[in-house]
């Protein structure tokens, strides 16, 4: 990307994890003008972060394992298994609440 290539690059920092009503506002707006590109870029910005946090927390319990027994590494998934499913039930119920609106 160059100063005077037709394609940008837009980094959004969030540091409360949302961007409230303008700042969505803003977002729905951009992208109705963006082109496909911003948006793959966007998404794969995404999916490349969350797979690299699974791929780090992936290696530090590997590496940890064989200090941990077998009903305890059970005990350690079940936890994480509720925790992500009480996070996905959350954001669901939040979109619900708005009304489909992030």
């Amino acid at each position: 990307m160059s100063l005077f290539s037709e394609r940008k690059l837009l980094e959004l920092r969030l540091p409360s994890g949302k961007p409230g009503a303008d700042g969505s506002k803003a977002l729905c707006d951009y992208l109705g003008i963006a082109g496909s590109d911003d948006v793959l870029l966007m998404v794969a910005a995404i999916m490349a972060g969350s797979l690299m946090w699974w791929i780090g927390l992936s290696n530090l319990i590997s590496r940890h394992r064989h200090k941990i027994d077998a009903s305890r590494l059970g005990l350690i998934n079940r936890v994480a298994g509720v925790l992500l499913a009480v996070f996905g039930v959350l954001l669901l119920a939040e979109v619900a609440w708005k009304g489909g609106q992030f």
